[in-house]
Protein backbone atom coordinates (compact mmCIF):
# COMPACT_ATOMS: atom_id res chain seq x y z
CA UNK A 1 0.00 0.00 0.00
CA UNK A 2 0.93 3.28 -0.21
CA UNK A 3 2.23 6.36 2.17
CA UNK A 4 0.37 9.03 3.32
CA UNK A 5 3.15 11.57 1.55
CA UNK A 6 2.60 9.22 -1.87
CA UNK A 7 -1.37 9.66 -1.18
CA UNK A 8 -0.45 13.61 -0.52
CA UNK A 9 1.56 14.04 -3.55
CA UNK A 10 -0.61 12.36 -5.99
CA UNK A 11 -3.78 14.72 -4.56
CA UNK A 12 -1.69 17.81 -5.25
CA UNK A 13 -0.52 16.66 -8.82
CA UNK A 14 -4.28 16.17 -9.64
CA UNK A 15 -5.29 19.45 -7.79
CA UNK A 16 -2.45 21.13 -10.11
CA UNK A 17 -4.63 20.18 -12.88
CA UNK A 18 -8.13 21.70 -11.67
CA UNK A 19 -7.48 24.16 -9.01
CA UNK A 20 -5.25 26.98 -9.86
CA UNK A 21 -1.95 27.86 -8.82
CA UNK A 22 -2.55 29.85 -5.06
CA UNK A 23 -4.83 27.40 -3.80
CA UNK A 24 -2.36 24.61 -4.54
CA UNK A 25 0.55 26.34 -3.02
CA UNK A 26 -2.40 27.05 -0.06
CA UNK A 27 -3.21 22.93 0.36
CA UNK A 28 0.70 22.99 -0.03
CA UNK A 29 1.36 24.77 2.91
CA UNK A 30 -1.43 23.43 4.70
CA UNK A 31 -0.37 20.17 4.28
CA UNK A 32 3.58 20.34 5.00
CA UNK A 33 2.42 19.91 8.48
CA UNK A 34 1.72 16.46 8.03
CA UNK A 35 4.55 15.97 5.00
CA UNK A 36 6.69 16.82 8.08
CA UNK A 37 5.15 14.51 10.87
CA UNK A 38 6.43 10.63 10.90
CA UNK A 39 2.75 10.15 10.05
CA UNK A 40 3.46 10.48 6.84
CA UNK A 41 5.66 7.67 6.44
CA UNK A 42 3.24 5.44 7.64
CA UNK A 43 0.87 3.24 5.23
CA UNK A 44 -2.55 5.69 4.42
CA UNK A 45 -4.63 2.97 5.35
CA UNK A 46 -2.92 1.99 8.79
CA UNK A 47 -3.95 5.52 9.96
CA UNK A 48 -6.43 5.81 12.08
CA UNK A 49 -8.23 8.48 13.82
CA UNK A 50 -6.78 8.16 16.76
CA UNK A 51 -3.38 8.70 14.75
CA UNK A 52 -5.17 11.72 13.71
CA UNK A 53 -6.17 13.39 17.09
CA UNK A 54 -2.37 12.55 18.47
CA UNK A 55 -0.99 14.63 15.33
CA UNK A 56 -3.18 17.37 16.01
CA UNK A 57 -2.52 17.61 19.60
CA UNK A 58 1.72 17.77 18.67
CA UNK A 59 0.18 20.29 16.44
CA UNK A 60 -1.56 22.30 18.99
CA UNK A 61 1.12 21.74 22.04
CA UNK A 62 4.27 23.22 19.17
CA UNK A 63 2.26 26.41 19.00
CA UNK A 64 0.34 25.68 15.84
CA UNK A 65 -2.91 28.01 16.46
CA UNK A 66 -6.18 25.81 16.57
CA UNK A 67 -7.36 27.30 12.99
CA UNK A 68 -4.55 26.03 11.46
CA UNK A 69 -4.52 22.70 12.96
CA UNK A 70 -8.16 22.40 12.10
CA UNK A 71 -7.26 23.50 8.35
CA UNK A 72 -4.79 20.61 8.18
CA UNK A 73 -7.49 18.01 9.33
CA UNK A 74 -9.77 19.43 6.59
CA UNK A 75 -6.68 18.87 4.12
CA UNK A 76 -6.50 15.80 5.01
CA UNK A 77 -9.96 15.11 4.76
CA UNK A 78 -9.66 16.11 1.36
CA UNK A 79 -6.60 13.88 0.44
CA UNK A 80 -8.20 10.58 1.76
CA UNK A 81 -11.45 11.45 0.28
CA UNK A 82 -9.45 12.01 -2.94
CA UNK A 83 -8.14 8.90 -2.60
CA UNK A 84 -11.06 7.10 -1.93
CA UNK A 85 -12.30 8.32 -4.93
CA UNK A 86 -9.33 7.17 -7.14
CA UNK A 87 -9.68 4.15 -5.66
CA UNK A 88 -6.16 4.19 -4.17
CA UNK A 89 -7.71 3.12 -0.44
CA UNK A 90 -10.45 1.54 0.25
CA UNK A 91 -12.06 4.50 2.87
CA UNK A 92 -10.84 6.97 5.00
CA UNK A 93 -10.16 7.39 8.79
CA UNK A 94 -11.29 10.81 8.96
CA UNK A 95 -15.32 9.96 8.58
CA UNK A 96 -16.99 11.37 11.54
CA UNK A 97 -13.88 12.45 13.07
CA UNK A 98 -13.46 15.62 15.48
CA UNK A 99 -10.52 16.58 16.55
CA UNK A 100 -10.60 16.80 20.76
CA UNK A 101 -10.00 20.61 21.66
CA UNK A 102 -8.45 21.56 24.57
CA UNK A 103 -10.56 24.82 25.25
CA UNK A 104 -10.25 26.82 28.05
CA UNK A 105 -13.31 26.61 30.26
CA UNK A 106 -15.56 29.40 30.37
CA UNK A 107 -16.04 31.70 32.93
CA UNK A 108 -19.53 29.57 34.26
CA UNK A 109 -17.14 26.23 34.52
CA UNK A 110 -14.59 28.11 36.07
CA UNK A 111 -16.84 29.57 39.35
CA UNK A 112 -18.38 25.98 39.59
CA UNK A 113 -14.88 24.25 39.73
CA UNK A 114 -13.85 26.92 42.69
CA UNK A 115 -17.00 26.92 44.43
CA UNK A 116 -17.03 23.16 44.24
CA UNK A 117 -13.15 23.50 45.98
CA UNK A 118 -14.40 26.11 48.32
CA UNK A 119 -17.56 23.57 49.45
CA UNK A 120 -15.04 21.30 49.58
CA UNK A 121 -12.35 23.25 52.16
CA UNK A 122 -15.52 24.43 54.06
CA UNK A 123 -16.16 20.14 54.58
CA UNK A 124 -13.17 19.42 55.69
CA UNK A 125 -13.09 22.41 58.36
CA UNK A 126 -16.32 21.28 59.92
CA UNK A 127 -15.49 17.92 60.00
CA UNK A 128 -12.15 19.16 62.03
CA UNK A 129 -13.96 21.63 63.82
CA UNK A 130 -16.25 18.33 65.04
CA UNK A 131 -13.45 16.21 65.75
CA UNK A 132 -11.39 18.81 67.83
CA UNK A 133 -14.81 19.33 69.97
CA UNK A 134 -15.20 15.36 70.47
CA UNK A 135 -11.58 15.60 71.80
CA UNK A 136 -12.19 18.04 73.92
CA UNK A 137 -14.96 16.29 75.41
CA UNK A 138 -13.52 13.46 76.07
CA UNK A 139 -10.96 15.23 77.80
CA UNK A 140 -13.28 17.27 79.82
CA UNK A 141 -15.27 14.54 80.59
CA UNK A 142 -12.12 12.15 81.34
Amino acid sequence: MASLSTLISAYLADAGNTRSRDEVRALRGTLAHVIAADLSLRDAEAVRGRDVDAFVRDLLEAGVAPDRAAEVVHGLRSVYAHGVERGLIAASPLVGFAPTRTAPPSPTTAVLAFSERVAHGLERMILLAFALTLVALVVVIA
